[in-house]
């Protein structure tokens, strides 16, 4: 299988290439280092999985291009950024996962991959969050959550 690795930060996409090397399945591995680049990679490579990111100066973000990606690849977001409106415009969007990198290892990455190719979604503890407290401004704690509510309707 053919993964892309769409990030601005050549130690980021450095990492998970030395990860996605040791991974059984990935046969080949390409990079982009902005939107643009992943666009034509894109195109040129036909990739079966990209990791992409959000933020990608200067120019267009991962949010932008991704519609452009998803018709025909499974896409991950790897970001940094754990902002809830921007994880649910990336799955709304089509992302098939969205993981915080700084905390995923060779086994996270490697069931992330499989996951997605077999049309499943892949979430890490910030996205599920979003998603199972879709309603919540800050949907971080369930517990948070319920504790407003019953101070409100306790009194």
């Amino acid at each position: 299988m053919k993964v892309m690795v769409v990030d601005d930060n050549a130690i980021v996409r450095l990492g998970l290439q030395s990860v996605l090397q040791r991974i059984e399945a990935v046969h080949e591995v390409i990079e982009a280092d902005s939107a643009f680049s992943a666009l034509e990679a894109h195109h040129a490579h036909s990739p079966d999985i990209i990791l992409l990111d959000i933020s990608m100066p200067p120019g267009r973000s991962g949010l932008e291009i991704l519609p452009e990606l998803v018709s025909d690849a499974s896409v991950i977001m790897l970001s940094s950024n754990r902002d809830p409106s921007s994880i649910r415009e990336a799955l709304d969007a089509g992302a098939r996962g969205y993981l915080v990198h700084g905390q995923l290892g060779i086994n996270e990455v490697a069931g992330a991959i499989e996951t997605c190719r077999n049309g499943g979604l892949v979430l890490g503890r910030e996205a599920a969050d979003v998603v199972l407290n879709p309603h919540t401004p800050d949907s971080r704690s369930e517990e948070r959550r319920v504790g407003k509510e019953c101070v409100s309707t306790c009194r």
